[in-house]
């Protein structure tokens, strides 16, 4: 196609002016969209981060913010962070639509590396939104604890896809055998419905797992009261040989 032609051309001249030495003012990068239409983004500069793009695409596509909370980008299958420079060659990348942030949604952390408690929590490490109050968050890492009044900034949700390729991993996962494994088990599959739905992910698409889930449900309530009847039972005993 001409598009196609003027693209390749575009890119050879690029390829000449550095050879020359020359810097290059701006560039157009090609944007795949969910729907599959493709839209040059123009005027960026020759290190145009992701979030330069998606800035840029917002304006030229912009989008419903009680559906959307804004694009994010990925080059091939790599997920792109905002500050990821986008490489002079590159030919398209996938703009996905993320959905608005709600408390239960799945993100990954993007901040510097953050130590508490003697653990350290990593750039891509994935947590939870407990509350959400304007730009900053109250989000939830394994063995971290909650973290107060973190910026947008340091962190990134998930895509619809995402989850549902983490939803579906623990739908195929067999039921642990240990009953301490169990209710990890459901916890976790609780944590990920939550995520699911915080995605816009209908509670229909949960029926089939509900019975297992409430099977686990009813076992951790008769093993919680065993455990209080016996520390109960433990008690009196304790102190009737007091009394002995």
């Amino acid at each position: 196609s001409n598009f196609a032609l003027a693209f390749r051309f575009s890119r050879t001249l690029v390829g000449s002016l550095k050879v020359f030495g020359l810097s290059m003012e701006s560039r157009s990068v090609s944007v795949l969209l969910l729907s599959g239409e493709t839209v040059s983004v123009p005027g960026l500069g020759s290190q145009a981060t992701a979030a330069d793009v998606c800035a840029e695409l917002e304006q030229l596509r912009p989008l419903d913010p009680t559906e959307s909370s804004g694009y994010r980008l990925a080059l091939g299958a790599q997920t792109l962070d905002d500050d990821s420079v986008l490489p002079i060659e590159a030919d398209v990348v996938c703009a996905l639509a993320m959905p608005p942030l709600l408390p239960g949604a799945y993100v990954l952390w993007a901040g510097e590396d953050l130590r508490k408690d003697g653990r350290v929590l990593m750039k891509g490490e994935r947590g939870v939104i407990k509350e959400i109050s304007g730009n900053e968050s109250t989000l939830k890492f394994p063995f971290m604890g909650m973290l107060r009044n973190v910026p947008r900034k340091s962190f990134s949700p998930l895509s619809r896809p995402e989850v549902l390729e983490l939803y579906a991993a623990m739908v195929a996962s067999s039921i642990p055998e240990a009953a301490d494994h169990r209710f990890t088990y459901l916890d976790n599959m609780k944590e990920v419905i939550e995520a699911a739905k915080a995605v816009g992910v209908d509670d229909t698409e949960f029926e089939r797992v509900q019975p297992r889930l409430a099977m686990i449900a009813a076992e951790r309530e008769e093993t919680i009261a065993s455990q209080m009847a016996a520390m109960t039972a433990a008690e009196l005993s304790q102190l009737a040989g007091t009394y002995r």
